[in-house]
């Protein structure tokens, strides 16, 4: 007989005290409430949790068996396992999927749902650790659900159990200390920052007047560490071990004495050993860590880092999706990180859906590179067995879904089907009728990105538009035409100023055209949406799209704008100044447009990628052009270009009404000039 699931159906623990099944339960009811209408029947059913360890089931498997119309027993090897096993009913027979909260799932709710007779063990996930890195998380930290900060944080933890994750770095500095006590309650495992080393304080806020240096204070950094051992002790932890500077750099930035490769691989492996010999005096049989990130790796490929055999070495990406090392200011080795395959240790990853490097980097929109790409990479780390612990950096979750749901399906089944998987994705939310339109333009979004580098997988994030913008901008407000900004020569290489104005030029102008096409498929197929659908979509897809081609758009004009600047055309240059100004504005409305519900003021605190501040400079260098140019009488232009000729050259009065407002003389000056296309 199948099981009755009902509205009111029972959930018991056979450890009602334990936080995390209670938590589970809180979530399941609320799965309930949204997918099932109230019952007038007498029937009463029951599901009993029993997650003691046993019943031959390994830690996070569970076991579903319907014993009766009435009666359903999950068994699970531990408290994850009883968690994963409530999910799984939810998302099976409920259809909850795990980013339902996400893209506003929406539920058509039945009286009840029949599961059939019989039982049900899960399957081991492909790989051992997983889990996120909430970094960058500017978005989720100023935003609230129904007016709490703490509701953001169950809701990205919720969804990453949901995803079948089992691990978290909570939040990026402070923010993963607040949260780490609700992450535990949650069920998860805790792990750290790579600039973090076993979640201690930084020693720079703690002693911010002394050297950060491990050789004239071991003992200040070691009594920071054994604060967060003693802190952490209790928690299921996978403890980072390694040693970088005061922030996410080398510690020789802080340190220079060390002045050769041997040397700085001789301390961080004397730290590591020295940190394992700390947790050890207060945990039983630890779990170890440590990321092969940025330099690391270097000297790691180098042979300078001897790291004990019971580290999980964690390997990692670009920040664009590719397993070599990342590029760091204009250094950029492209060392291979990929485990060898012959490699005797235990490996891991840390892959990026978002990221942050004040270059080209993809924090507010989906990454650049393609997902065939992103899941080929990721099967050759599974080929190479680095399947111990992975870490994905999802940002600030939403705006990265599809990706992280891709993911999911990696480290869970350790295969993909990417056409397929996007599809069932797009199923959740939309009408079947519209599935293959939106996974066409998913897939045009991928192949609009900027290609611009020498690589395959050099491709540009939404920051393309921004950053190195905001750099000529300044660079010419502060008078330093004349030389190259070698802090472009990541992208332009080493040619001058000028030129590298032409560079990014030439870049965004060979792809404005094919980022307006997509928007404007994007604006048709969300015309022919009904609501909510079509709230779905833009806040999805189209607010990313806008976002890509309004930077793209504005980049150009800008470019036009300090061309024409250097030129001293100064007309032409605050009118395509105001151009630029015009389309970054275009991109702050997307993404108040995409702000619907309860999703009010998730876009409020874009500080990384900021195109607020874009506008802002955009803004700035049109102000000091119309001082050039009309200043310091600013009537000049006015009456040049817009006066009747038989007006222009009378001066009996110099002007007779107030002067025009930088937004008014643009508009009067483009109508009558023309600007950018």
């Amino acid at each position: 007989m199948a099981f009755k699931l009902m509205k009111n159906t029972v959930i018991e623990l056979n450890q009602p005290d334990s936080k995390p099944l209670q938590n589970a339960v809180r979530m399941f009811r609320r799965d309930l409430a949204n997918t099932l209408l109230d019952s007038e029947e007498d029937l009463q059913s029951s599901i009993y949790v029993d997650a003691a360890a046993g019943h031959g089931l390994a830690c996070e498997q569970f076991e579903i068996k319907v014993e009766s119309g009435e009666r359903l027993v999950i068994r699970a090897g531990d408290e994850l396992g009883g968690i994963y096993g409530l999910l799984y009913i939810s998302e099976k027979y409920l259809g909850v999927k795990p980013f339902w909260f996400w893209h506003d799932q929406l539920f058509h709710k039945q009286d009840y749902v029949e599961i059939p007779e019989g039982c049900y063990r899960s399957k081991p996930q492909r790989v051992r650790f997983r889990g996120w890195f909430v970094n960058d998380e500017v978005l989720l930290s100023e935003w609230q659900i129904d007016g709490s900060s703490d509701e953001v944080w169950r809701m990205v933890f919720e969804t990453l159990l949901r995803c079948g994750g089992n691990m978290a770095i909570p939040g990026t500095d402070l923010n993963s200390k607040k949260n780490r006590h609700l992450a535990v309650e949650m069920g998860l495992w805790i792990t750290h920052h790579h600039a973090e080393p076993l979640g201690a304080e930084m020693f720079a806020r703690v002693y911010p007047d002394q050297a950060p240096s491990y050789l004239e204070h071991p003992d200040l950094f070691e009594e920071l560490w054994e604060q967060a051992i003693l802190a952490q002790k209790d928690h299921k932890v996978v403890w980072n071990v390694g040693f970088r500077g005061q922030g996410d750099r080398p510690f020789w930035s802080d340190d220079r004495r060390f002045n050769t490769p041997e040397e700085r691989g001789k301390l961080i492996s004397r730290i590591m050993r020295r940190q394992c010999e700390l947790i050890r005096e207060y945990v039983a049989n630890p779990v170890f860590c440590t990321n092969l990130y940025g330099e690391i790796l270097e000297l790691y490929r180098a042979g300078h880092l001897d790291i004990p055999d019971d580290v999980i070495k964690i390997w990692g990406d670009s920040g664009y999706g590719k397993m070599v090392s990342r590029r760091q200011g204009n250094h950029n080795p492209r060392h291979n990180a990929l485990a060898d395959p012959d490699d005797p240790g235990l490996n891991g990853i840390y892959y990026h859906a978002s990221f942050y490097d004040l270059q080209a980097s993809s924090h507010i929109a989906m990454i650049p590179n393609s997902p065939e790409l992103l899941a080929d990479e990721l099967n050759q780390c599974l080929e190479r067995l680095m399947d111990q612990y992975w870490i994905i950096n999802c940002g600030n979750v939403k705006p990265h879904s599809y990706i992280l749901d891709l993911i999911r399906e990696l480290w869970t089944e350790g295969t993909i089907d990417v056409a397929q998987h996007r599809r069932d994705f797009l199923e959740v939310f939309y009408p079947q009728s519209f599935v293959e339109d939106i996974s066409r333009l998913f897939d045009a979004y991928f192949a609009s990105t900027i290609h611009y580098g020498v690589h395959p997988d050099e491709k540009a994030g939404e920051q393309f538009y921004h950053h190195p913008a905001r750099e000529l901008i300044a660079a010419c407000l502060c008078g330093e035409t004349e030389q190259t900004l070698m802090r472009l020569y990541w992208a332009t290489g080493k040619i001058g100023f000028r030129e590298q104005i032409k560079w990014f030029k030439a870049k965004c102008a060979a792809a404005v055209a094919g980022w307006q096409d997509l928007a404007e498929q994007c604006r048709k197929l969300q015309d022919q949406m009904p609501a909510p659908f079509s709230h779905v979509f833009f806040a999805m897809l189209g607010v990313q799209v806008e976002i890509h081609y309004t930077g793209c758009k504005g980049f150009v004009a800008l470019c036009d704008s300090l061309l024409a600047l250097l030129d001293r055309d100064y007309v032409q240059a605050f009118v395509l100044a105001g151009d630029a100004l015009t389309a970054y504005t275009q991109g702050v409305k997307a993404m108040d447009q995409a702000e619907h519900g309860h999703w009010q003021g998730y876009y409020y605190n874009d500080c990384l990628t900021n195109v607020k501040l874009t506008v802002y400079c955009c803004d700035t260098l049109r102000r000091y052009i119309r001082m050039l140019g009309d200043g310091p009488s600013f009537h000049s232009w006015e009456r040049n270009y817009l006066y009747d000729a038989g007006d222009q050259k009378i001066v009996l009065l110099t002007n007779t009404n107030n002067h025009l407002s930088d937004d008014e003389l643009y508009l009067k000056l483009k109508n009558k000039l023309g600007g950018s296309e």
